[in-house]
């Protein structure tokens, strides 16, 4: 079946904007500026197909050796300690989302292909401007190889094949990221943004130097619906009991995994509302103890998150 896609005016125009033509087209330190070439390749790649066969992006693993002795009792405790007694009530798997309401309708879809031409899928987010999406460095540069993946897309409002095309004009990934050693050390740095050259109708706000003990992953994990419809999952979250700026979720559904990396955590999470749905934060990592339940970690946002943003905002400069 032919792949629907909501059209917006322009939709089909690659002509760079007149920042994006003052600037080179090609890789630039921790980013890329796409050309109109490389949209054209990414669009016609993008087949009903290729689509059907993208792979859901693994979410890194914190390995038993990262983990210092106790640490996962202590996120415990501390999670239990801030968690508000009716939270405990609303705690619960993960959910359908709706993708024709906020803030489901502002995520999606992210599409790439890996050095080795393999097609992939991670999530992503309108967030902060209508014109910036953002997600997960580890989906935009291979941890493995060190490479920029190649032939983006980001589909807003995937659902069951459909959604918005929206091609890149530029991407920048945190700095610290790429030389970071260690799960925890690039969990911390472990986010990227994205300027489009079409405008999303809308975008989640974005929230630095929070203070959250309580909050919602939106995320495309394979292991429901075959990934074709946006989950939601709410719990309980905590600071890593280490000198990193690292927080856990702890969701009671261990099939939220692959497929979720780059998906936005929601800081006063409401349906169906334009209040609240702060991004704070994007699933970075996972580390699994118990059966039926998963840890996900995700980097701390702050004033560094800001700069990066508003660098992609004027064009990655």
């Amino acid at each position: 079946m032919r792949i629907l896609v909501a059209i917006m005016l322009g939709l089909f125009s690659w002509s760079s904007s007149a920042s994006a033509e003052e600037r080179k087209a090609g890789d630039i330190p921790q980013g890329r500026v796409f050309s109109d070439q490389d949209n054209q390749a990414a669009w016609n790649f993008w087949t009903d197909e290729n689509l059907k066969n993208a792979r859901p992006l693994p979410l890194p693993q914190i390995s038993p050796e990262d983990r210092p002795q106790g640490s996962d009792n202590q996120l415990d405790q501390k999670a239990d300690l801030q968690l508000p007694q009716l939270y405990e009530e609303t705690i619960a798997a993960a959910a359908r989302g709706d993708s024709t309401k906020t803030p489901y309708k502002y995520a999606g879809k992210l599409f790439f292909t890996k050095w080795n031409g393999t097609p992939h899928y991670c999530t992503a987010a309108s967030v902060g401007d209508p014109s910036v999406v953002l997600t997960a460095a580890h989906c935009v540069i291979d941890p493995d190889s060190g490479t920029l993946n190649t032939n983006f897309e980001f589909r807003e409002g995937y659902s069951g094949g459909n959604g918005v095309r929206r091609t890149p004009d530029c991407v920048l990934v945190n700095p610290n990221w790429s030389g970071a050693s260690g799960q925890w050390t690039r969990t911390q740095y472990d986010y990227a943004f994205f300027k489009m050259r079409q405008p999303s109708s809308g975008q989640l706000p974005l929230r630095v130097n929070w203070s959250y003990t309580y909050a919602a992953s939106l995320g495309y994990p394979a292991a429901i619906d075959n990934g074709e419809y946006i989950q939601v999952v709410t719990g309980p979250v905590a600071k890593v009991n280490l000198p990193v700026r690292v927080f856990g979720m702890k969701v009671y559904d261990d099939r939220y995994t692959a497929g979720i990396s780059g998906g936005p955590w929601l800081g006063d999470f409401q349906e169906g509302t334009s209040f609240g749905n702060y991004a704070i934060s994007v699933n970075s990592a996972t580390y699994s103890q118990e059966p039926g339940v998963v840890w996900v970690y995700g980097p701390y946002f702050d004033s560094s998150t800001s700069s990066l943003f508003r660098r992609v905002r004027q064009g990655c400069r």
